[in-house]
């Protein structure tokens, strides 16, 4: 039947017009498929086709009809498995994370909604192409995103202690056309980031066959003091993560620790030019060989639970979904209240009122 191969994508990104993460997740797929000439729509309703993908919407996550529909979930919906609607089951389903390490930690922190599957977005190849040869001796690019500042200067001092032009670009303070003209113009990148789930990124720089020296970030917490606080649980403080989950000897050198780095410079300054980046991605990272990954994973839940989900009639279309960016907020917002009393929120207001009358005394008596 004509609906049972389309795929419904469901985002809350298909028409962001400013360049992100999950934005890119999007349209790389969306250009992947249409290589590929899988057949697709965007934000139909729900039970609209036989495959359905979520990709950042937990309100289309709670809606979504059992047995119904066959789905692929993420991997833009939450972080962790506790900032999902607890308790709830995705039958018919995977759920993707970008890398294999991030399926670890999710199975670690107790998801059992359903099985995980590693999938990475493929990388446009067209939209960052091969720079041209460089002769001589180029400049390095230092891309520094989440690290504190006191290792990127220790980075920037090692640099200049090897006689090493560089320039910083630090995250999200270009443009990506910025990135794309300084990716042609440098011999190699040294990656002073955080850990990736994927590192979208830093995989562009690949493509365009510049190779990567990275600074390994092992941790969860090896980020900026400030971006660390809160944003995973204590317990999560030996759990070993990655900068470079996708990487191989073609791409550039990853660097253990802090004690290897000088050598590592001296390495990429004087072999720079023999890495092969873009063949690497080409072979595993590209727009068509992920939209295909992507369709086999819907192959692969036909075989496992088709027979249990109604086939739809040929030309069947609901109601358009759609979906919101507000989703998150009414999601976790419901998270908060049923986790604590309402009488615990009585007493915050309580105090921040009592706070900011003190406040608007202390005023007066200024002004007085």
């Amino acid at each position: 039947m004509a609906t049972r191969s389309e795929i419904n994508l469901i985002s809350t990104y298909a028409d962001h017009a400013a360049v992100s993460g999950p934005a890119k997740v999007f349209r790389n797929l969306a250009k992947g498929l249409l290589r590929i000439g899988q057949r697709f729509c965007v934000n139909q309703g729900l039970t609209s086709t036989r495959w359905l993908w979520i990709h950042s919407d937990l309100r289309a996550l709670l809606e979504i009809h059992r047995g119904r529909t066959l789905n692929l979930l993420g991997p833009n919906l939450a972080i962790l498995p506790r900032d999902l609607p607890g308790g709830r089951e995705f039958p018919g389903s995977y759920y993707l994370q970008p890398s294999p390490w991030v399926v670890q930690l999710w199975e670690e922190e107790g998801f059992r909604g359903c099985p995980l599957r590693a999938w990475p977005v493929g990388i446009d190849m067209d939209e960052f192409p091969e720079r041209p040869s460089l002769s001589g001796r180029p400049p390095a690019l230092l891309y520094y995103k989440e690290r504190s500042r006191h290792e990127l200067a220790e980075v920037e001092r090692t640099l200049r202690e090897k006689g090493i032009e560089f320039h910083t670009l630090a995250y999200g303070s270009y443009q990506q056309h910025e990135y794309v003209r300084l990716l042609q113009t440098h011999a190699y990148v040294v990656w002073l980031g955080g850990s990736e789930t994927q590192g979208i990124a830093l995989q562009e720089a690949l493509a365009m066959n510049v190779p990567v020296l990275v600074l390994d970030a092992p941790s969860l917490f090896e980020v900026d003091y400030l971006l660390a606080r809160g944003r995973f649980p204590s317990r999560l403080k030996q759990f070993r993560c990655t900068s470079v989950p996708y990487f191989d000897p073609r791409c550039g050198i990853v660097v253990d620790g802090w004690q290897f780095l000088g050598s590592a410079l001296e390495r990429m300054q004087e072999c720079w030019h023999t890495f092969r980046p873009r063949e690497f991605v080409r072979e595993t990272l590209s727009l068509d060989v992920q939209a295909s990954r992507f369709v086999g994973l819907f192959e692969e839940l036909e075989t496992l639970y088709g027979s249990k989900v109604p086939l739809l009639p040929d030309g069947r279309r609901d109601s358009p979904y759609h979906p919101t960016t507000l989703s998150k907020v009414r999601v976790r917002a419901r998270q908060l209240v049923s986790r604590h009393s309402r009488r615990t929120f009585a007493k915050a207001e309580h105090f921040w009122q009592h706070r900011f009358r003190q406040l608007l005394r202390d005023i007066r008596l200024c002004r007085g």
